[in-house]
C-alpha cells in the first residue's frame, strides 16, 4: 500500500513537471489520492482479512464505507474547485496522446 502511495506521488510529479501550467491541479489530485485511496485501501485490506479481535466486522465495514465516501466527495469537491480549467485539462491530455 506505502509503495502505491510513493507511486503516485512519484507520477504526480513526473506529470506536473511537464505541464507547470496544471501543477496545482495536478498537485492537489495525487493528494487527494495519495491520502484518502491509501485509507480506503488500509480500511479494505483491515476488512478482509477480519481482523476482530480489537474492531467489529460492522466497525470495519462502516470504516470502508466511509472511506469511500470521503474519497468519493473530496474528488467532487475537487473538480467542482477546478471546473473552470477543464478545457486547459483536456487540452493537455488530447497534446500528450499527439505527441506520443
Amino acid at each position: 500500500v506505502a509503495i502505491l502511495a510513493l507511486l503516485s506521488c512519484m507520477l504526480g510529479q513526473v506529470v506536473s513537471f511537464r505541464h507547470t501550467h496544471l501543477a496545482d491541479v495536478i498537485a492537489e489530485t495525487t493528494l487527494c489520492l495519495g491520502f484518502w485511496l491509501l485509507l480506503l485501501l488500509l480500511a479494505v485490506s483491515l476488512h478482509s482479512r477480519g481482523c476482530t479481535e480489537l474492531l467489529p466486522w460492522e466497525h470495519s465495514l462502516a470504516m470502508v464505507i466511509a472511506q469511500a465516501v470521503a474519497l468519493f466527495v473530496s474528488l467532487l469537491l475537487l473538480f467542482y474547485r477546478h471546473r473552470h480549467r477543464g478545457g486547459q485539462i483536456l487540452r493537455a491530455l488530447t497534446t500528450s496522446k499527439a505527441k506520443h
